[in-house]
């Protein structure tokens, strides 16, 4: 009997551990299938939900058992299976989650699907939603109320975007993506606003990861990225359009009117085939550029009417040393508005036919093309960028683990020619600068000989006028006679056209100022997400590989005899573990990139992640990354000469191939005159430190301890530029409490090697035995027989950042209300370690962003109101310094929606306050905008 029941027993215990199969079916709340449900048996991953939304599990195991179904944005099921028979035919019904701030699903934080709670690091997002309620007149300048964006506009199009310190008005240490493909310009290394990104009808939704994001997306990653998602054209069909007309408000420019209109076609041919078309224009005036204080903030006590170097006047920077006023003088220049039509254009469009082989993957052929004309502030000077194109090709494959795209991006300058460039040649044009600094001297000299009561100021100015135009109107005495050439062209006649239409359509840079360019890039990426082979965490391999070929013709890289290319690679692999019921995630990755010619880098990042709460509304990040930028092209390959300065760039075959022949003469070293080739390897080897010579020209004097003075110059070997390093460390909060949203994040950056460019004093000579009373080795600088260039290289000081963030949102039945509050701070350095370096930090202290608002006040009226708040600032960048002052900007918008036909009318106003402001030192004032805006099918 006892051995009967013992093995009954053991039949019953075999039979609960027999095989049976767990299948059903998964659907939505309106019977549709979901695909690619998780299914998990006690916290296992088990299976996943076919196209059909169908599952089986072959389980061995005891029961009861708990059954747990999660899908993005859907709410978590578990169902407990009591016995084999409970899970045989189970039909299994989601609802979605409502989606809040933090519930919204995000991909680029760690190339995978999450909600933006779980995210290991800090991320910002713009929905559609956010978008239609905006205040703006488009979805990116939009973006300059969301929190930790800086915006820093140059124009009515032609804006960049930053995030944690250090923007430039060409930001290349911030990536912009848009499904994935890169919208970086090749001649810049940059993206310019939403050149070639998409139409604002076509946006599902933007994603902001602030600060370094290298080790997975490379080194453009460095201060951040942003990812521009589109409209699937298999999801949302049909036609949709929209019209904007408004008026800019400028003291300078008046107002004028501007039109910006857009459509969207997505046709869904089958279930397999569609297609999908974006057509936006824009025309307008731009902000005038106006600001005539000094482009530096050194002040060398001289009258503005013999020397001063203004920030929006051109051929001011040529500068001679004039024996009459005792000093530097500076040539006449032009007005930044004498030099442009101030007017902006911009055609975008896309193309794209996808395929979809199965319901798991998607094939994509897309055109895209940008054709433009606006004025570009860039890093060292200002452009016209008339008639500009763009072009991407691109050709993408997904599936559901597997990500692959190549593309091809070329630019074609058209008829560009840069300003500061055509002011100097047309100055030249009228009398060279030996013609010109020979009838300021002369003149000056009979004017003071002849009008001993006249003030300095008066003499200088008449000097000048005759300079210019070989009279003095109204001067009834004495004249020198001109050396040459013709009087000075002034803007609006005949001269000046004709010599304007000769320098620019040039590309002799001696005499004309057209760019050229027809650079091109190649990229091809891949990722692989190992999720359905390796089971015990999350595994992601990918890579990536870009060539750039520049062909400017050497009007801006130093590429006249032939064109250069370059190549980088780079690999990378992240793991990710969710334990404690998917509370904690741990995450780890690393990347390897190289740049031709440079040594290779390795990026790590580690960070952990844990929810609170018993519905996990609460989450603690913390996070250690390394980050890292490659140089430039122009860091690498510049070659532009302007007269007044050169700039050439670091790569060592770029120093072999640059050659300046330079023919002068002195007494100093004989009657003939003498030729020196100034090299790339003799610029970065021989020059003297401006600092030096700044103090050897002041303390020289001939009779009293010469060599004194002559000691004080320094010439120091510019080592060659290398990719730039940062360590961040980051923790963060992020917390649904109360109907409230909450993100806290508070950061410290540590950069080394930061590169930067620096000016340097090259001379034609350097020759020991010459006597310190003329100058010894400072001899050359003495006779102006010098040239300044700027170098690209690496500071030898460390630089360190922290920063603190702060927002909050609420949603209530009818309005909604969110803020948030920046601080970023670079902390002090030791600067005597390198005191010519000066960092290019660019950003305010403090920064305050709030929003007001109600998606539907009453029936379909709708309402938004937004400040923006910056503390002053300064701004430097080769170009030109200065003060950015503190500023508040208001916005706001009313609209009303018209359910019957599908659309949305909008009346919008921006910088309602009406003070102007500036974002970029060198770019026009930004005074107000006005406009109604009709939106169809949004």
């Amino acid at each position: 009997m006892k051995i009967k029941i013992t093995t009954l027993l053991l039949l019953v215990g075999l039979s609960a551990l027999s095989q049976n199969f767990i299948k059903g079916k998964i659907i939505g709340t309106d019977g549709t299938p979901l695909i690619g449900v998780d299914v998990f048996i006690n916290n296992t991953l088990m299976a996943s939900s076919d196209f059909t939304g169908e599952f089986s599990i072959d389980y061995i195991g005891s029961y009861p058992l708990e059954v747990t179904f999660n899908y993005i944005e859907y709410n978590e099921l578990t169902k407990t299976l009591f016995e084999p028979k409970n899970g045989r035919n189970l039909l299994v019904q989601m609802s979605k989650e409502k989606i809040t701030d933090l519930t919204q699903v995000v991909v680029s934080a760690s190339r995978t699907t999450e909600k933006k709670i779980e995210t290991p690091v800090t991320i910002e997002t713009l929905s559609k939603k956010d978008i239609l309620n905006g205040t703006s007149q488009n979805f990116y300048d939009e973006l300059t109320n969301v929190k930790e964006v800086q915006f820093n506009a140059t124009n009515l199009i032609s804006k960049s975007i930053n995030t944690r310190g250090f923007g430039q008005a060409t930001n290349t240490r911030f990536l912009q993506l848009t499904d994935g493909a890169e919208m970086t310009i090749p001649v810049f290394n940059a993206s310019i606003g939403n050149s070639l990104g998409i139409n604002q009808l076509d946006v599902e939704n933007i994603e902001i990861l602030p600060g370094a994001s290298s080790a997975l997306y490379g080194a453009n990653a460095f201060n951040g990225i942003m990812f521009i998602n589109s409209k699937s054209p298999f999801e949302d069909t049909g036609i949709s359009v929209y019209y904007n007309h408004g008026y800019t408000d400028q003291e300078a420019a008046g107002v004028n009117a501007f039109n910006d209109l857009g459509m969207r076609w997505a046709l869904k041919m089958s279930n397999s085939t569609a297609l999908k078309l974006n057509l936006s224009y824009f025309n307008g005036t731009d902000w005038t550029a106006n600001n005539t204080n000094s482009k530096t903030t050194v002040d060398r006590g001289l009258p503005p009417i013999q020397y001063f170097d203004a920030v929006n006047i051109y051929g001011d920077e040529i500068v001679g040393n004039s024996m009459a006023a005792g000093g530097p003088v500076s040539r006449t220049g032009y007005n930044d508005s004498d030099l442009n039509e101030g007017k902006v254009e911009n055609f975008n469009g896309d193309i794209s036919f996808h395929i979809k082989p199965n319901e798991d993957s998607e094939i994509k052929l897309q055109q895209k093309v940008s054709f433009g004309t606006t004025n570009f502030s860039g890093t060292n000077t200002r452009v016209t960028l008339k008639n500009f194109l763009i072009l991407q090709s691109n050709l993408s494959y997904t599936t559901k683990n597997l990500t692959f795209r190549t593309y091809f991006t070329m630019d074609d300058a058209g008829d560009s020619y840069d300003m500061v460039r055509t002011a100097i040649n047309i100055n030249n044009q009228a009398k060279n600068n030996g013609q010109w600094y020979t009838d300021y001297d002369n003149s000056l000299s009979m004017f003071r000989s002849d009008n001993p009561s006249l003030d300095n100021n008066t003499l200088l100015a008449m000097a000048r006028e005759f300079a210019d135009y070989s009279t003095v109107d109204g001067y009834n005495g004495n004249l020198p006679n001109s050396v040459g050439g013709v009087p000075h062209f002034d803007p609006e006649t005949n001269g000046f056209k004709q010599a304007f239409d000769a320098v620019t359509t040039s590309t002799d840079l001696t005499t004309g100022s057209r760019i050229q360019d027809n650079s091109h890039t190649i990229q091809s990426d891949i990722n692989y997400n190992f999720q359905d082979i390796v089971k015990f965490a999350e595994l992601q391999l990918g890579g990536t590989f870009k060539r750039y070929v520049l062909n400017s013709s050497g009007t801006v890289f130093n590429d006249a005899n032939e064109k250069i290319d370059y190549d980088v690679y780079g690999f990378y692999g992240q793991l990710q573990k969710k334990l404690l019921n998917d509370r904690l995630k741990l995450s780890g990755s690393v990347r390897y990139d190289k740049l031709s010619d440079l040594e290779g880098n390795f990026s790590p990042r580690l960070s952990v992640n844990y929810a609170l709460g018993r519905n996990k509304t609460r989450n603690i990040r913390a996070s250690f990354q390394t980050g890292f930028r490659n140089p430039t092209s122009s860091d690498l390959y510049n070659g532009a000469n302007y007269g007044f300065i050169s700039l050439v760039g670091s790569a060592q075959d770029n120093l072999d191939n640059y050659s300046n022949l330079v023919t002068f003469s002195t007494p100093l070293l004989g009657p003939d005159d003498q030729t020196v080739d100034l090299t790339g390897n003799y610029i970065y080897d021989n020059s003297f430190s401006v600092e030096s010579v700044q103090y050897f020209v002041n303390s020289f004097d001939p009779g009293n301890n010469p060599q004194a003075a002559i000691d004080l110059l320094k010439i120091k070997k510019v080592e060659a530029v290398r990719a730039e390093k940062v360590e961040s460390f980051e923790l963060g909060y992020r917390a649904d409490i109360a109907k409230f949203t909450f993100d806290i994040n508070g950061y410290y950056n540590k950069y080394t090697d930061f590169i930067y460019t620096k000016k340097v004093i090259t001379p034609y000579f350097v020759n020991p035995n010459i006597a310190p009373e003329y100058g010894g080795i400072g001899a050359a600088i003495l006779t102006q027989n010098y040239l300044t260039h700027q170098v690209y290289t690496n500071a030898e000081v460390p630089i360190e950042t922290v920063g603190f963030g702060f927002g909050v949102e609420r949603r209530f039945k009818k309005f909604f209300i969110n803020g948030a509050y920046n601080h970023t701070k670079l902390l002090g350095y030791n600067e005597a370690i390198d005191p010519d370096f000066v960092p290019e930090f660019n950003t305010p202290e403090h920064a305050v962003k709030f929003a007001l608002g109600a998606n539907e006040l009453f029936k379909n009226f709708g309402f938004t109101t937004k400040v923006r708040y910056n503390s002053e600032y300064e701004w430097i960048s080769p170009f030109a310094n200065g003060t950015i002052a503190e500023g508040t900007v208001l916005d706001a918008q009313i609209s009303y929606g018209i359910p019957s036909i599908k659309s949305t009318i909008k009346a919008s106003a921006n910088n309602l306050f009406g003070e102007e402001y500036i974002q970029v030192i060198g770019s026009g004032s930004i005074g107000q905008t006005y406009f109604l805006s009709l939106i169809f099918n949004p």
